[in-house]
Protein backbone atom coordinates (compact mmCIF):
# COMPACT_ATOMS: atom_id res chain seq x y z
CA UNK A 1 0.00 0.00 0.00
CA UNK A 2 0.96 3.78 -0.74
CA UNK A 3 0.70 6.39 0.83
CA UNK A 4 0.22 9.59 -1.28
CA UNK A 5 1.79 12.23 0.15
CA UNK A 6 1.52 14.97 -2.29
CA UNK A 7 -1.78 17.08 -1.70
CA UNK A 8 -2.46 18.56 -4.96
CA UNK A 9 0.07 16.50 -7.35
CA UNK A 10 -1.82 17.50 -10.69
CA UNK A 11 -1.37 21.45 -10.30
CA UNK A 12 0.74 22.21 -13.67
CA UNK A 13 2.67 24.78 -11.43
CA UNK A 14 4.37 22.40 -9.11
CA UNK A 15 8.37 22.82 -8.76
CA UNK A 16 10.82 20.88 -7.07
CA UNK A 17 12.95 22.74 -3.83
CA UNK A 18 16.10 20.42 -2.70
CA UNK A 19 17.59 21.58 0.60
CA UNK A 20 20.90 21.66 0.59
CA UNK A 21 22.02 23.29 3.92
CA UNK A 22 21.03 23.34 7.57
CA UNK A 23 21.87 26.98 8.00
CA UNK A 24 18.54 28.84 9.17
CA UNK A 25 18.57 31.88 6.36
CA UNK A 26 15.57 33.29 4.95
CA UNK A 27 17.78 34.39 1.67
CA UNK A 28 19.32 30.99 0.48
CA UNK A 29 16.27 30.55 -1.35
CA UNK A 30 17.31 30.08 -5.05
CA UNK A 31 17.51 26.80 -4.19
CA UNK A 32 19.01 25.57 -7.69
CA UNK A 33 21.32 22.36 -8.22
CA UNK A 34 23.66 24.70 -10.16
CA UNK A 35 25.10 26.26 -7.02
CA UNK A 36 26.04 24.60 -3.51
CA UNK A 37 24.90 25.94 -0.59
CA UNK A 38 21.70 27.91 -1.85
CA UNK A 39 18.29 26.84 -0.30
CA UNK A 40 17.78 26.38 3.27
CA UNK A 41 14.56 24.85 4.61
CA UNK A 42 13.06 28.47 5.50
CA UNK A 43 14.28 29.60 2.09
CA UNK A 44 13.08 26.50 0.35
CA UNK A 45 9.51 27.09 1.82
CA UNK A 46 9.64 30.66 1.22
CA UNK A 47 10.27 30.28 -2.37
CA UNK A 48 7.27 27.46 -2.46
CA UNK A 49 5.03 30.06 -0.88
CA UNK A 50 5.93 32.50 -3.82
CA UNK A 51 4.99 30.04 -6.50
CA UNK A 52 0.87 29.48 -7.55
CA UNK A 53 -0.28 25.64 -6.56
CA UNK A 54 1.52 22.78 -5.17
CA UNK A 55 5.08 22.70 -4.58
CA UNK A 56 7.84 19.78 -3.54
CA UNK A 57 10.32 20.31 -0.41
CA UNK A 58 12.81 17.79 -0.45
CA UNK A 59 14.81 17.64 2.79
CA UNK A 60 17.84 15.37 3.20
CA UNK A 61 18.80 13.73 6.69
CA UNK A 62 20.24 16.07 8.71
CA UNK A 63 19.28 18.31 11.58
CA UNK A 64 17.50 21.60 11.05
CA UNK A 65 17.44 23.84 13.41
CA UNK A 66 15.65 27.04 13.80
CA UNK A 67 17.94 30.15 15.20
CA UNK A 68 15.91 33.41 14.03
CA UNK A 69 14.05 34.88 17.13
CA UNK A 70 10.62 35.50 16.10
CA UNK A 71 8.96 38.45 15.90
CA UNK A 72 5.53 36.99 15.32
CA UNK A 73 5.05 37.67 11.92
CA UNK A 74 3.53 35.28 9.16
CA UNK A 75 5.68 35.67 6.08
CA UNK A 76 8.58 32.93 7.18
CA UNK A 77 11.06 35.45 7.87
CA UNK A 78 11.99 34.59 11.12
CA UNK A 79 10.25 32.09 13.80
CA UNK A 80 8.09 29.58 12.97
CA UNK A 81 8.33 28.23 8.99
CA UNK A 82 4.89 29.61 7.69
CA UNK A 83 2.68 28.05 4.99
CA UNK A 84 1.34 31.04 3.28
CA UNK A 85 -2.03 30.83 2.16
CA UNK A 86 -2.87 29.90 -1.29
CA UNK A 87 0.36 27.67 -1.30
CA UNK A 88 0.68 24.04 -0.90
CA UNK A 89 3.18 22.18 0.21
CA UNK A 90 4.61 18.44 0.22
CA UNK A 91 7.71 18.25 2.17
CA UNK A 92 9.41 15.10 2.80
CA UNK A 93 12.40 13.78 4.71
CA UNK A 94 14.54 10.83 4.17
CA UNK A 95 13.05 9.18 7.62
CA UNK A 96 11.61 10.75 11.23
CA UNK A 97 14.93 9.12 12.81
CA UNK A 98 17.47 10.65 10.14
CA UNK A 99 15.69 14.20 9.19
CA UNK A 100 15.00 16.53 12.44
CA UNK A 101 13.55 20.23 12.19
CA UNK A 102 13.63 21.67 15.47
CA UNK A 103 13.17 25.13 16.59
CA UNK A 104 15.77 24.54 20.07
CA UNK A 105 18.65 22.71 21.13
CA UNK A 106 16.93 21.84 23.92
CA UNK A 107 12.72 20.67 24.39
CA UNK A 108 10.26 20.50 27.02
CA UNK A 109 9.76 22.32 30.23
CA UNK A 110 13.79 23.80 29.90
CA UNK A 111 13.62 24.06 26.01
CA UNK A 112 15.24 27.02 24.55
CA UNK A 113 13.43 27.51 21.12
CA UNK A 114 12.18 30.32 19.03
CA UNK A 115 9.25 29.89 18.31
CA UNK A 116 6.69 26.30 17.27
CA UNK A 117 8.03 24.63 14.51
CA UNK A 118 5.20 24.83 11.85
CA UNK A 119 2.32 27.43 10.98
CA UNK A 120 -0.43 26.94 8.67
CA UNK A 121 -2.02 29.96 7.74
CA UNK A 122 -5.52 29.57 6.73
CA UNK A 123 -5.59 28.95 2.66
CA UNK A 124 -2.28 26.97 3.10
CA UNK A 125 -1.61 23.21 2.66
CA UNK A 126 1.25 21.69 3.92
CA UNK A 127 2.03 17.82 3.62
CA UNK A 128 4.41 16.35 5.64
CA UNK A 129 6.32 13.02 5.89
CA UNK A 130 9.51 10.90 7.21
CA UNK A 131 10.66 13.77 9.62
CA UNK A 132 11.12 14.74 13.35
CA UNK A 133 9.67 17.95 14.35
CA UNK A 134 10.66 18.71 18.12
CA UNK A 135 11.45 21.67 20.08
CA UNK A 136 9.11 24.03 19.45
CA UNK A 137 8.86 26.55 22.03
CA UNK A 138 5.59 29.30 22.06
CA UNK A 139 3.27 31.37 24.53
CA UNK A 140 0.67 30.93 21.81
CA UNK A 141 -0.94 27.51 20.68
CA UNK A 142 0.73 25.01 19.13
CA UNK A 143 3.95 24.12 20.51
CA UNK A 144 5.11 22.60 17.58
CA UNK A 145 2.69 22.82 14.68
CA UNK A 146 -0.40 25.02 14.46
CA UNK A 147 -2.70 24.29 11.94
CA UNK A 148 -5.27 27.01 10.00
CA UNK A 149 -5.83 24.62 6.87
CA UNK A 150 -4.99 21.89 5.61
CA UNK A 151 -2.07 19.22 7.24
CA UNK A 152 -1.21 15.91 5.83
CA UNK A 153 1.24 13.73 8.11
CA UNK A 154 2.53 10.63 7.59
CA UNK A 155 5.79 8.84 9.68
CA UNK A 156 6.39 12.04 11.49
CA UNK A 157 7.70 12.29 14.99
CA UNK A 158 6.02 15.24 17.01
CA UNK A 159 7.71 15.54 20.07
CA UNK A 160 9.38 17.51 22.83
CA UNK A 161 6.93 20.58 21.80
CA UNK A 162 5.81 23.31 24.88
CA UNK A 163 3.28 25.61 25.01
CA UNK A 164 4.30 28.05 27.93
CA UNK A 165 1.39 30.69 28.14
CA UNK A 166 -2.44 29.62 28.84
CA UNK A 167 -3.47 28.64 25.51
CA UNK A 168 -3.11 25.15 24.48
CA UNK A 169 -1.80 22.13 22.04
CA UNK A 170 1.56 21.49 22.69
CA UNK A 171 2.02 19.08 20.03
CA UNK A 172 -0.54 20.58 17.26
CA UNK A 173 -3.28 23.39 17.78
CA UNK A 174 -5.46 22.18 15.26
CA UNK A 175 -7.63 25.78 14.97
CA UNK A 176 -11.20 25.96 13.67
CA UNK A 177 -12.22 25.34 10.19
CA UNK A 178 -9.43 23.36 9.43
CA UNK A 179 -8.29 19.74 8.35
CA UNK A 180 -6.00 17.28 9.71
CA UNK A 181 -5.16 13.64 8.74
CA UNK A 182 -2.31 12.39 10.98
CA UNK A 183 -0.81 8.41 9.92
CA UNK A 184 1.81 6.04 11.29
CA UNK A 185 3.49 8.83 13.46
CA UNK A 186 4.47 9.41 16.84
CA UNK A 187 3.36 12.38 19.60
CA UNK A 188 5.58 12.41 22.73
CA UNK A 189 6.63 14.36 25.06
CA UNK A 190 4.88 17.34 24.17
CA UNK A 191 3.72 19.51 27.36
CA UNK A 192 1.41 22.90 28.05
CA UNK A 193 2.37 25.01 31.08
CA UNK A 194 -0.89 26.35 31.72
CA UNK A 195 -3.71 24.95 29.53
CA UNK A 196 -5.10 21.88 27.53
CA UNK A 197 -4.13 19.30 25.20
CA UNK A 198 -0.73 18.00 25.81
CA UNK A 199 -0.10 16.52 22.38
CA UNK A 200 -3.17 18.03 20.40
CA UNK A 201 -6.28 20.74 20.91
CA UNK A 202 -9.02 20.86 18.44
CA UNK A 203 -10.94 24.27 18.23
CA UNK A 204 -14.65 24.68 17.13
CA UNK A 205 -15.21 22.81 13.68
CA UNK A 206 -11.72 21.36 13.04
CA UNK A 207 -12.13 17.57 11.08
CA UNK A 208 -9.27 15.53 12.41
CA UNK A 209 -8.35 12.16 11.48
CA UNK A 210 -5.81 10.40 13.53
CA UNK A 211 -4.87 6.32 12.65
CA UNK A 212 -1.86 4.38 12.98
CA UNK A 213 -0.89 6.78 15.64
CA UNK A 214 0.83 6.59 19.43
CA UNK A 215 0.02 9.21 21.75
CA UNK A 216 2.20 9.01 24.87
CA UNK A 217 4.18 10.29 27.54
CA UNK A 218 2.30 14.52 26.75
CA UNK A 219 1.07 16.70 29.89
CA UNK A 220 -1.56 19.24 29.76
CA UNK A 221 -1.85 21.72 33.20
CA UNK A 222 -5.70 21.76 33.35
CA UNK A 223 -8.82 21.44 31.90
CA UNK A 224 -8.43 17.66 30.08
CA UNK A 225 -6.70 15.66 27.73
CA UNK A 226 -2.71 14.92 28.75
CA UNK A 227 -2.77 13.52 24.97
CA UNK A 228 -6.05 15.01 22.90
CA UNK A 229 -8.82 17.75 23.85
CA UNK A 230 -11.16 18.65 22.05
CA UNK A 231 -12.73 21.48 22.75
CA UNK A 232 -16.54 22.48 21.89
CA UNK A 233 -17.74 23.67 18.81
CA UNK A 234 -20.22 23.34 16.13
CA UNK A 235 -19.32 21.13 13.62
CA UNK A 236 -16.13 19.77 15.30
CA UNK A 237 -15.25 16.09 14.38
CA UNK A 238 -11.99 13.64 15.44
CA UNK A 239 -11.79 10.29 14.22
CA UNK A 240 -9.17 8.00 15.93
CA UNK A 241 -8.78 4.43 14.74
CA UNK A 242 -5.80 1.94 15.96
CA UNK A 243 -4.30 4.37 17.83
CA UNK A 244 -2.44 3.80 21.39
CA UNK A 245 -2.66 6.40 23.86
CA UNK A 246 -1.19 5.81 26.52
CA UNK A 247 0.98 7.78 29.47
CA UNK A 248 -0.41 10.36 29.34
CA UNK A 249 -1.07 13.16 32.07
CA UNK A 250 -3.28 15.99 32.98
CA UNK A 251 -2.08 17.43 35.85
CA UNK A 252 -5.70 19.12 37.75
CA UNK A 253 -9.68 17.69 36.71
CA UNK A 254 -10.68 14.74 34.09
CA UNK A 255 -9.38 13.24 31.26
CA UNK A 256 -5.83 12.08 31.61
CA UNK A 257 -5.81 10.32 28.12
CA UNK A 258 -8.60 11.87 25.62
CA UNK A 259 -11.17 14.67 26.91
CA UNK A 260 -13.91 15.48 24.94
CA UNK A 261 -16.35 18.65 24.48
CA UNK A 262 -17.16 18.04 20.79
CA UNK A 263 -17.92 14.85 18.62
CA UNK A 264 -15.00 12.44 18.97
CA UNK A 265 -15.34 8.67 16.91
CA UNK A 266 -12.87 6.12 18.01
CA UNK A 267 -12.21 2.35 17.21
CA UNK A 268 -9.83 -0.23 17.36
CA UNK A 269 -7.88 1.93 19.79
CA UNK A 270 -5.82 1.31 23.01
CA UNK A 271 -6.66 4.24 25.96
CA UNK A 272 -5.12 3.34 29.31
CA UNK A 273 -2.30 3.77 31.80
CA UNK A 274 -3.18 7.54 31.39
CA UNK A 275 -3.59 9.94 34.74
CA UNK A 276 -5.74 12.54 35.97
CA UNK A 277 -6.88 13.80 38.98
CA UNK A 278 -10.21 11.88 37.98
CA UNK A 279 -11.51 9.90 34.91
CA UNK A 280 -7.56 9.07 34.07
CA UNK A 281 -8.24 7.68 30.69
CA UNK A 282 -11.56 9.26 29.26
CA UNK A 283 -13.52 11.74 29.78
CA UNK A 284 -17.24 12.98 27.90
CA UNK A 285 -19.44 11.38 25.52
CA UNK A 286 -18.10 9.50 22.59
CA UNK A 287 -19.06 7.78 19.76
CA UNK A 288 -17.64 4.62 19.26
CA UNK A 289 -17.23 2.32 16.70
CA UNK A 290 -16.53 -0.65 18.91
CA UNK A 291 -13.65 -3.16 19.81
CA UNK A 292 -11.60 -0.29 22.05
CA UNK A 293 -9.78 -1.05 24.64
CA UNK A 294 -10.36 1.35 28.10
CA UNK A 295 -8.17 1.50 31.05
CA UNK A 296 -10.88 3.14 33.40
CA UNK A 297 -14.21 4.20 31.49
CA UNK A 298 -15.20 6.78 34.81
CA UNK A 299 -17.84 8.89 33.86
CA UNK A 300 -17.53 9.12 30.03
CA UNK A 301 -20.67 7.44 28.08
CA UNK A 302 -21.03 6.58 24.49
CA UNK A 303 -19.26 3.07 24.66
CA UNK A 304 -20.95 0.13 23.31
CA UNK A 305 -21.27 -2.78 26.44
CA UNK A 306 -22.35 -5.79 24.45
CA UNK A 307 -22.24 -7.19 21.14
CA UNK A 308 -19.69 -9.22 18.56
CA UNK A 309 -17.83 -5.68 18.47
CA UNK A 310 -18.51 -4.44 22.30
CA UNK A 311 -15.55 -2.18 24.01
CA UNK A 312 -13.31 -3.82 26.72
CA UNK A 313 -13.92 -1.50 29.51
CA UNK A 314 -12.21 -1.08 32.83
CA UNK A 315 -9.85 -3.39 31.49
CA UNK A 316 -6.40 -3.48 32.64
CA UNK A 317 -4.81 -6.00 30.40
CA UNK A 318 -3.32 -4.08 27.64
CA UNK A 319 -0.03 -5.23 28.51
CA UNK A 320 1.76 -2.14 26.90
CA UNK A 321 5.78 -1.97 27.01
CA UNK A 322 7.40 1.68 27.04
CA UNK A 323 7.91 3.95 23.96
CA UNK A 324 10.81 2.93 22.65
CA UNK A 325 12.19 1.64 18.94
CA UNK A 326 10.27 -0.97 17.55
CA UNK A 327 10.93 -1.02 14.20
CA UNK A 328 10.28 1.66 11.36
CA UNK A 329 10.41 5.39 11.66
CA UNK A 330 8.69 6.14 14.73
CA UNK A 331 8.38 4.71 18.19
CA UNK A 332 5.77 2.87 19.66
CA UNK A 333 4.33 0.96 22.40
CA UNK A 334 4.98 -2.53 22.07
CA UNK A 335 2.15 -5.33 22.85
CA UNK A 336 3.40 -7.85 24.89
CA UNK A 337 1.71 -11.34 25.74
CA UNK A 338 -0.90 -11.99 26.98
CA UNK A 339 -2.04 -8.78 25.90
CA UNK A 340 -6.41 -8.13 26.07
CA UNK A 341 -6.20 -6.39 22.92
CA UNK A 342 -4.19 -9.35 20.99
CA UNK A 343 -6.85 -10.52 18.18
CA UNK A 344 -9.34 -8.17 19.44
CA UNK A 345 -9.91 -5.51 16.97
CA UNK A 346 -12.18 -5.55 14.05
CA UNK A 347 -10.84 -6.82 10.64
CA UNK A 348 -12.63 -4.14 8.59
CA UNK A 349 -9.69 -1.41 8.83
CA UNK A 350 -7.99 -3.36 6.89
CA UNK A 351 -10.32 -2.29 3.25
CA UNK A 352 -12.06 0.50 5.05
CA UNK A 353 -15.36 -1.45 5.03
CA UNK A 354 -16.36 -0.15 8.45
CA UNK A 355 -20.32 0.29 8.60
CA UNK A 356 -20.01 4.17 9.70
CA UNK A 357 -16.38 6.09 9.91
CA UNK A 358 -13.62 4.86 8.58
CA UNK A 359 -9.68 6.06 8.83
CA UNK A 360 -8.63 7.74 6.02
CA UNK A 361 -6.92 4.81 4.26
CA UNK A 362 -6.89 1.22 4.70
CA UNK A 363 -4.89 0.00 7.50
CA UNK A 364 -2.99 -3.39 6.47
CA UNK A 365 -0.23 -2.21 8.29
CA UNK A 366 0.77 -1.06 11.91
CA UNK A 367 2.19 2.37 12.37
CA UNK A 368 5.67 0.73 11.98
CA UNK A 369 4.78 -0.27 8.37
CA UNK A 370 4.49 -4.07 9.44
CA UNK A 371 1.43 -6.23 7.83
CA UNK A 372 -1.52 -6.72 10.17
CA UNK A 373 -1.59 -10.62 10.53
CA UNK A 374 -3.89 -12.25 8.31
CA UNK A 375 -4.79 -15.50 10.19
CA UNK A 376 -5.02 -13.94 13.47
CA UNK A 377 -2.02 -13.60 16.10
CA UNK A 378 -2.73 -16.71 18.65
CA UNK A 379 -3.32 -20.43 17.48
CA UNK A 380 -6.69 -20.07 18.15
CA UNK A 381 -7.59 -17.70 15.13
CA UNK A 382 -4.98 -19.16 13.03
CA UNK A 383 -6.60 -22.83 13.08
CA UNK A 384 -9.68 -21.20 12.14
CA UNK A 385 -8.23 -19.50 9.30
CA UNK A 386 -10.12 -15.90 11.04
CA UNK A 387 -8.39 -12.69 10.39
CA UNK A 388 -8.26 -10.46 13.68
CA UNK A 389 -6.31 -7.08 13.80
CA UNK A 390 -4.95 -6.24 17.09
CA UNK A 391 -6.23 -2.87 18.68
CA UNK A 392 -3.79 -0.19 19.20
CA UNK A 393 -1.11 1.32 16.74
CA UNK A 394 1.13 -1.86 16.89
CA UNK A 395 0.29 -5.43 15.46
CA UNK A 396 1.89 -8.48 18.08
CA UNK A 397 3.33 -10.93 15.63
CA UNK A 398 3.52 -8.10 12.73
CA UNK A 399 5.50 -9.86 9.92
CA UNK A 400 8.39 -7.58 8.87
CA UNK A 401 8.32 -5.68 5.25
CA UNK A 402 10.87 -6.80 2.65
CA UNK A 403 13.66 -4.48 3.01
CA UNK A 404 12.73 -3.15 -1.03
CA UNK A 405 9.56 -2.84 -2.60
CA UNK A 406 8.53 -1.91 -6.60
CA UNK A 407 7.08 1.28 -7.80
CA UNK A 408 5.52 1.41 -11.57
CA UNK A 409 2.57 2.97 -13.87
CA UNK A 410 2.01 4.11 -16.73
CA UNK A 411 2.44 7.38 -18.51
CA UNK A 412 0.06 8.83 -20.66
CA UNK A 413 0.10 11.55 -23.09
CA UNK A 414 -2.82 11.03 -25.86
CA UNK A 415 -1.81 10.85 -29.53
CA UNK A 416 1.56 11.78 -28.50
CA UNK A 417 4.83 9.40 -28.36
CA UNK A 418 5.91 8.41 -25.52
CA UNK A 419 8.54 5.50 -25.91
CA UNK A 420 11.59 6.60 -26.58
CA UNK A 421 11.54 10.22 -26.00
CA UNK A 422 10.88 9.99 -22.31
CA UNK A 423 12.60 8.71 -19.23
CA UNK A 424 11.22 8.51 -15.28
CA UNK A 425 13.62 9.62 -12.51
CA UNK A 426 13.19 8.86 -9.02
CA UNK A 427 15.08 10.90 -6.30
CA UNK A 428 15.09 10.04 -2.32
CA UNK A 429 15.99 12.67 0.06
CA UNK A 430 19.24 11.12 0.04
CA UNK A 431 19.55 12.51 -3.33
CA UNK A 432 20.34 9.25 -4.89
CA UNK A 433 18.62 8.76 -8.36
CA UNK A 434 17.12 6.07 -10.25
CA UNK A 435 15.99 6.02 -13.74
CA UNK A 436 13.89 3.83 -16.00
CA UNK A 437 12.89 3.92 -19.81
CA UNK A 438 9.02 4.18 -20.74
CA UNK A 439 8.39 1.64 -23.13
CA UNK A 440 6.72 1.80 -26.05
CA UNK A 441 3.08 0.81 -24.56
CA UNK A 442 3.91 3.81 -22.08
CA UNK A 443 4.89 1.55 -18.91
CA UNK A 444 7.62 2.39 -16.55
CA UNK A 445 9.04 0.45 -13.70
CA UNK A 446 11.69 0.68 -10.57
CA UNK A 447 12.78 -2.21 -8.18
CA UNK A 448 14.59 -1.96 -5.61
CA UNK A 449 13.07 0.85 -3.77
CA UNK A 450 13.57 1.38 0.07
CA UNK A 451 10.25 -0.01 1.39
CA UNK A 452 8.84 2.51 3.97
CA UNK A 453 10.70 5.57 1.99
CA UNK A 454 9.07 8.73 0.82
CA UNK A 455 10.46 9.50 -2.82
CA UNK A 456 9.72 12.06 -5.95
CA UNK A 457 9.08 10.51 -9.19
CA UNK A 458 9.28 12.40 -12.46
CA UNK A 459 8.53 12.47 -15.89
CA UNK A 460 11.10 13.99 -18.51
CA UNK A 461 9.59 14.24 -22.08
CA UNK A 462 10.28 15.89 -24.97
CA UNK A 463 6.62 15.91 -26.11
CA UNK A 464 4.74 16.95 -23.19
CA UNK A 465 4.49 18.39 -19.53
CA UNK A 466 4.26 15.94 -16.75
CA UNK A 467 3.25 17.19 -12.76
CA UNK A 468 5.92 15.32 -10.38
CA UNK A 469 4.55 12.84 -7.55
CA UNK A 470 5.63 12.01 -4.39
CA UNK A 471 5.21 8.70 -2.92
CA UNK A 472 5.70 6.76 0.32
CA UNK A 473 6.00 2.95 -0.52
CA UNK A 474 5.43 0.65 2.08
CA UNK A 475 4.11 -2.25 0.15
CA UNK A 476 4.50 -2.88 -3.91
CA UNK A 477 2.88 -0.09 -5.67
CA UNK A 478 1.58 -0.74 -9.10
CA UNK A 479 -0.50 2.38 -10.34
CA UNK A 480 1.69 5.48 -9.92
CA UNK A 481 0.38 6.88 -13.41
CA UNK A 482 1.46 10.38 -15.00
CA UNK A 483 -1.13 12.52 -17.12
CA UNK A 484 0.18 14.45 -19.59
CA UNK A 485 -0.62 17.92 -18.75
Amino acid sequence: MAFLSLLFSNQASAAVFKVDTTTDDAALSICTDAAANDCSLRGAISAANAQVGADIVVVPAGTYTLTLATTDEDANLNGDLDVAAGSAITLFGAGARSTVIQAGTVGGASGNGVDRVFDILAGGALSISSVTVRNGRTSGAGGGIRNGGNLWVNRVAVADNRTTGTSGGGGFEILTASTTTILNSTISGNSINASSGGGLRTIGSAQVLIANTTISGNTAAQTGGGAIRAQSGAGGLITITNCTITGNALLANAGGGLSNSNTMRIRNTIVAGNTALTNPDVSGAFASGGTNLIGVQGTSTGWLSSGATADLLNNTSSNLGTLANNGGQTDTNALNAPSAAIDAGQDCVLNSSCDTFNAPVNLSIDQRGFARVAGGDSNFYKNLGAAVVDIGAFEFGGTQPNAFVSISGKVSAGANSLSMRSRVFLTDAAGSVKTAPVSPFGYYKFEDVAAGSTVLVEVSSKDAAFAPQVVTADQNVSDLNFTAQ
